[in-house]
Parts: C-alpha cells; sequence; structure tokens
C-alpha cells in the first residue's frame, strides 16, 4: 500500500523502469473486452514484475491528480479480476487532494510462469499493450527448472508423429480460439514450430507425449503412459481391468475418460420437487485431474502415472514430488508448471480453463456436490497422488448449493465454497471479505455471540431447524427471561438446571444470574461454597 506522502515522487516517476500505470478515467474505464483494459494492464503489469495502474492520474508529465468515479464498489472489481485471472490484485482507494484515487496493486506472475489474457501473453511496449515476443516468452520459461520436456531428441522424425494427432490437435485449437494465428493457414511442420513442439535442432519430447505414434513412444519415452485399473473395493487383491495408454496423450484423452465413465454412477439429489441427476465422478473433475498429472509429472523419473478407479473414488498416482513451494497447506495458491510446454500447448488446447487453475476446479467440483476436498495426503517426495471420492458425504451442503445457483442464478468459487464449509463445522467469528461477500448474499447469519453460520435455507434442507436454532443462540435479554421463567415455575434453581436449560458455558450463566441479582430480580440463599448434598445454596426470585 501507498500513503499520501508517496504520491508526489509516484508522480514524477518513470512508468517503465517503476512499472508504474497512469490512467486519467474520470467517469469509467473497460474492466475487460480487449489487451487494453483494467486486466490487459494487470497482466501485462505482472508480467513485468509486478507494479501499480493508477486511476484518476494523467499520464503524461506533468502529471495530474483528475479523480476519477469509476468502480465505485472495488471489492466487488477485486472478486472479478479473481475470477478472470485466478491471482488476488489489491485495490486501494485514497482522497488526494479531495480527489478519489485507486491504486491497483498489482504481484508479479510465479517465477518462469507468464500470464495470459484470452490466449495472449501480453506486456506494455511504448505505451501500448502487445503480445509477448517468442523471445522474452523463452526467457521466461528459463528462469526456473528446466522442461524435460522441451529436451530435442534429434532421433525423432516426422515419421513418429501420429497424423491423426496433429489433425485432432489442429481442431482443438481452432475450437479454443486461443492461438495467436490463423491455424487454418499453416502446415502441419509450421504448426508444430509455432507451439515449439518442433525446432530447428529436432523434436521436442512434449511432441512425443501429446502427438506420438504408440509405437514411437515405445521405443523413446516407454514410461510416459498412463496405466488405468478398476477393481470393486481397494482391499481387493486382483483388478478386474487393466489398460496401458502409451500413445500419444492428444490421441486418448477422450478415450481414458469414456473407460472411467462406463463404470460411473448416477447420483439423484433432491432439491424441493426437483430431482438432479450429477455423475459420481464429475467429468470436467476428472479431466483436470489427468491433465494435471500430465502436466506435472517428471517424465524423467522411470514410472508411470498410475490411474486407479474403484467404486469409492479414483486416485492418480503421479511421478514427481510437489516442486519446491508447493506444499498441501498452499496447493489452492501455488502454481508451478514442472512441465511448462506442455501446459501452454495443453492450455491454447483448451484442455485447461487457464494454466495453474486446475486444483481450484477440482475443489470447487467436489465441495459442490458435498463431497470431500481433492485428497493430496498421501503424497511424499517421489509421487503425487490425488484422491477424489464418489461418495456424498453431505447431501445436504450439495442441495444448498444447488438451491443458491437456482435462486441466485450463482456458481460458488472454490473459496466460497470453503469458507461455507468451515463456517458450517466451525465456530468461526473473525470477520474476512469471503465471509462479508457470502453475508451480503444472505447465504450467511450470525448468532448472539457473532459467531457466523450457514443460512436458514441449509438447514430447512438437511432437515435439522433445530440445530438452526442452537447455532443461532440466544441473546442475554432471552436467556435472563428464562432463568426468571424457570424461577417463577419451580420457585429454586441450581446452576445445574441453568446449564440444561441455556446452551451457553457455565461462566456466561454466572454472568447473567450475577446481573438479574444486581437487579434486585433474584437471590442466592445458603453457602455459595456448598455445591452438593440437601445444604446446597440456590436461586429464587426476590421477594
Amino acid at each position: 500500500m501507498i500513503t499520501e506522502s508517496q504520491f508526489n515522487s509516484i508522480l514524477l516517476a518513470d512508468s517503465e523502469s517503476e512499472h508504474l500505470e497512469f490512467k486519467e478515467a474520470k467517469n469509467s474505464y473497460p474492466i475487460d473486452g480487449d489487451k487494453h483494459s483494467i486486466l490487459g494492464y494487470c497482466v501485462a503489469l505482472a508480467n513485468e514484475g509486478g507494479g501499480k495502474l493508477i486511476l484518476g492520474i494523467t499520464d503524461q508529465l506533468p502529471r495530474k491528480i483528475v479523480g476519477t468515479s469509476a468502480f465505485s464498489n472495488i471489492h466487488k472489481t477485486e472478486d472479478k479480476m479473481y475470477n478472470v485471472l485466478k491471482r488476488k490484485i489489491e485495490i486501494q482507494e485514497l482522497v488526494i487532494n479531495k480527489n478519489r484515487v485507486l491504486v491497483f496493486h498489482i504481484p508479479s506472475r510465479p517465477i518462469a510462469y507468464p500470464l495470459s489474457l484470452d490466449g495472449q501473453y501480453l506486456m506494455r511496449q511504448n505505451g501500448s499493450i502487445v503480445p509477448m515476443s517468442n523471445e522474452v516468452l523463452k526467457k521466461i520459461y528459463d528462469e526456473q527448472v528446466l522442461d524435460y520436456t522441451e529436451k530435442i531428441d534429434k532421433t525423432i522424425s516426422f515419421g513418429d508423429i501420429n497424423p491423426d494427432a496433429i489433425h485432432i490437435l489442429r481442431e482443438l485449437l481452432l475450437n479454443s480460439g486461443r492461438s495467436e494465428t490463423d491455424i487454418s493457414r499453416l502446415t502441419d511442420t509450421q504448426l508444430l514450430r509455432d507451439l515449439r513442439l518442433l525446432t530447428e535442432d529436432g523434436y521436442t519430447l512434449a511432441a512425443l507425449i501429446l502427438l506420438g505414434t504408440e509405437d514411437a513412444v515405445q521405443r523413446y519415452l516407454p514410461l510416459a503412459e498412463i496405466r488405468y485399473s478398476f477393481k470393486l473395493e481397494e482391499s481387493q487383491d486382483s483388478m478386474q481391468e487393466i489398460n496401458i495408454f502409451r500413445k500419444g496423450y492428444l490421441l486418448y484423452a477422450d478415450e481414458i475418460w469414456q473407460k472411467i465413465d462406463a463404470r460411473n454412477l448416477n447420483i439423484q439429489i433432491q432439491v424441493g420437487l426437483k430431482v438432479i441427476q450429477r455423475k459420481a465422478l464429475d467429468e470436467k473433475t476428472i479431466r483436470e485431474a489427468i491433465n494435471n498429472a500430465v502436466i506435472h509429472r517428471d517424465y524423467s523419473e522411470k514410472q508411470s502415472t498410475i490411474l486407479l478407479q474403484t467404486n469409492d473414488f479414483i486416485e492418480i498416482t503421479s511421478p514427481g514430488g510437489f516442486l519446491e513451494g508447493v506444499t498441501l497447506e498452499n496447493i489452492l495458491n501455488a502454481s508451478k508448471p514442472r512441465n511448462k510446454l506442455l501446459a501452454d500447448v495443453l492450455y491454447k488446447c483448451g484442455f485447461v480453463e487457464s494454466l495453474g487453475s486446475g486444483v481450484n476446479t477440482m475443489y470447487k467440483k467436489q465441495l459442490a456436490l458435498g463431497k470431500e476436498v481433492p485428497d493430496f495426503t498421501r503424497s511424499d517426495s517421489y509421487n503425487v497422488r490425488l484422491r477424489l471420492f464418489t461418495k456424498i458425504d453431505d447431501p445436504a451442503f450439495a442441495k444448498y448449493v444447488l438451491l443458491i445457483a437456482t435462486k441466485l442464478g450463482k456458481e460458488l468459487s472454490d473459496t466460497e465454497l470453503l469458507t461455507l464449509k468451515k463456517v458450517k463445522t466451525q465456530h468461526i467469528s473473525e470477520k474476512t471479505r469471503e465471509i462479508e461477500n457470502l453475508k451480503a448474499l444472505g447465504l450467511i447469519e450470525t448468532n448472539y455471540k457473532g459467531e457466523y453460520l450457514l443460512s436458514k435455507d441449509y438447514y430447512v434442507q438437511s432437515e435439522s431447524k433445530a440445530e438452526y436454532i442452537k447455532r443461532r443462540g440466544i441473546s442475554k435479554i432471552r436467556a435472563k427471561e428464562q432463568i426468571i421463567e424457570y424461577l417463577k415455575q419451580f420457585d429454586k434453581g441450581y446452576m445445574k438446571d441453568f446449564a440444561r436449560l441455556l446452551d451457553v458455558s457455565k461462566k456466561t450463566i454466572h454472568s447473567y444470574l450475577t446481573e438479574l441479582k444486581n437487579d434486585g430480580l433474584i437471590e442466592f440463599i445458603g453457602n455459595p461454597r456448598i455445591s452438593q448434598g440437601n445444604n446446597r445454596g440456590y436461586w429464587k426470585l426476590k421477594s
């Protein structure tokens, strides 16, 4: 964040060297639509290592503060940017000389990971936003670990590339619209060169992994395969089916899903009078999981990718542990592609929504169906193991999410769903932006203690209305009224009686009793030190 006192130096700064961008934007500025939108500048500045986009200030020196009325709801704008870029960009609102100024604080892209908008990697050049050149992209890709799949194998020839795979590649690129060139005009060789699958020195291993014939993959990279197996239960010793997929990935991506889906189960979720059909294994979730394994596995390891399907779960074991900096705790926010070339090509083919968001998509889909979150806990230094469960763990939560989608026309994000899940199971009173947004949507309430709970709709859907009343709790006034009513009915009362009556701590009950005593409404009879036996003290209404 910046202070008013820092503005003098910012107004005089060189925008290129300081990674700053100024826009007058007195009344408005487009958030999306083209590369010169807010999102375009955010992507370009992030690709430069991060910076600040400032609205309400003229661009040319000497700069003037003119103020802006754009983006009156900055939290809504932040949410929209996150939904598109999957990057958290904070907006700071300042008043300088009575003029409102907005500062977009844009973090750097991850190491070796350029950001894109609508399929274009953007950068600033001479006051404009332009696509990155291949040289700039390569420099970014070379920042971190060597991409094993970029390795050139001069012995691989065009005959090792399956022509059907190239046809599939071309169709995928045309349908996704994410390529920067006119695919229809390119020869097969030029197409592979543009995607960096083919260089002047020869074919990359990425070309073999995505497009290779079965014979070529078996000769050059035999463990770049996925071994699929099925058994009814995990405890069974023998498999009921085993298949090995050893050709280019584009040739069997659909086939492997069809194999999984053939044993998929249908789930029926009753929401009011409507029955909604869902698959136990969601197609988008499973495809994301397999894509992740292809993109992130270590192809230098002499192991296969293992896919095990049972009636209870599907588990994918991918050679190579988490990259440095990625942990079970930050897996939703940390994104480091091990094989950047593979990731880039599959993104352009439309296999993934946005680079680095695969785990987020899996979390969102599993939670929305009332299932446990994707389980990575079986991973170690040598393998990443992902388990996705088929069973609906919380049918009421699944109904609730579907009800939200119907009533509000809103698909909740992974972070929103995680927040709802925590609110449902934990006693949370800390205010966060996600909680405030969900509360504004009417999906979260607060009880008399200031703790958050799901809205009444959830407890109606789950047929647990008593639980709703219990979570809501009772106010101090109502609690004190119940103590008075109890003493009216039964003449005397002990601490254990009030503990059964009120769902609060003994310390809280004691404070209620003390307040009622100070108000002259009740009195304590007997010795307070005696808590058992016939002579123990008790409370009664004051005469």
